[in-house]
């Protein structure tokens, strides 16, 4: 899907994966610490149960609830932007307390 944002195209994957994440924290310190602080807030034991077919599924809602909501005119505008910052730091939280959680599992850690 073709989107606008800061005056070109790009697609909805980049948008979610590069470009709202370079506009929001100008340095990679700067989304640790923000990553940082919403896993001392996790519930972990809630985020790393299920199987990772759950956890598509869920991302799969959170697109829906979320990603697909962009202006019908296709410009991401502040507002989606607002809404998507807390979504991309809480998923990218997720994905650490589950991969932490596999790497633990497999390692035998657990």
């Amino acid at each position: 899907m073709i989107v606008q944002f800061n005056g070109r195209q790009t697609n909805l994957h980049r948008l979610w994966d590069v470009d709202l994440i370079e506009r929001a924290y100008p340095s990679q310190t700067v989304l640790q610490e923000q990553v940082m602080a919403t896993l001392q807030t996790a519930n972990w034991r809630a985020w790393q149960a299920g199987r990772p077919q759950d956890w598509a599924e869920e991302t799969h809602r959170v697109a829906v609830e979320a990603v697909y909501l962009f202006p019908s005119s296709r410009v991401i505008d502040e507002r989606y932007v607002e809404k998507a910052l807390p979504v991309i730091q809480e998923q990218l939280a997720k994905a650490a307390v589950r991969l932490a959680g596999v790497l633990n599992r497999t390692l035998g850690q657990y």
